[in-house]
């Protein structure tokens, strides 16, 4: 993956607290052995070192992804979380994340992050977590969803597509797309 410099830095990682997740009810386990679910409070620790988990890869990049950065970065606000999922094996160990999050005065539209482990990101979990959040953006009446990707390791916007986003503007420089979704 090519190196991006950092945007943000966040103290209180990926997400601090649950918080409410109205549209996304706990589903059963897949064949492929995740079930998505709300991020409940107990989650908040694994979830916030999540990112940083060997084998771990961001298929979407909110400003939370850079917080893992090995230099210090420029205190920025940090964007509010407003929805967030977990993708968890049968073992109970977290094996994805998504989240939305709005930054100050934006009502209609989040920056959405999506993280996955390697071994279950084959298996579908990020396909099952974009369903998950879109569902969640479409019940809180977000129109646009503004992320970054990389498309080096497979096809994002055809991922968008199949959870029912669709990609109104891009710009790629350095490897990295900054994106932005409506959600239909």
């Amino acid at each position: 993956m090519a190196a991006r410099s950092p945007s943000c830095n966040h103290d209180n990682g990926f997400m601090a607290t649950s918080v409410p997740t109205s549209g996304i009810p706990a589903s059963a386990f897949s064949d492929q052995g995740f079930a998505i679910r709300p991020v409940e409070a107990g989650d908040a620790a694994p979830v916030s070192d999540f990112g940083a988990a060997p084998g771990v890869r961001y298929t979407c990049y909110g400003s939370d992804a850079y917080r893992y950065e090995p230099h210090p970065v420029e205190k920025r606000p940090i964007a509010q979380t407003i929805a967030a999922v977990v993708a968890v094996a049968r073992n109970g160990d977290i094996v994805g994340t998504a989240r939305l999050a709005n930054w100050p005065g934006k009502f209609d539209s989040a920056e959405l992050t999506v993280a996955a482990s390697a071994p279950y990101e084959r298996l579908g979990v990020v396909l099952a977590l974009l369903v998950a959040i879109a569902a969640e953006a479409r019940a809180r009446r977000l129109k646009h969803l503004t992320t970054s990707v990389q498309c080096q390791r497979g096809d994002p916007f055809e991922l968008f597509r199949q959870a029912g986003m669709r990609a109104e503007s891009w710009f790629g420089i350095g490897g990295a797309t900054e994106v932005v979704l409506a959600v239909v």
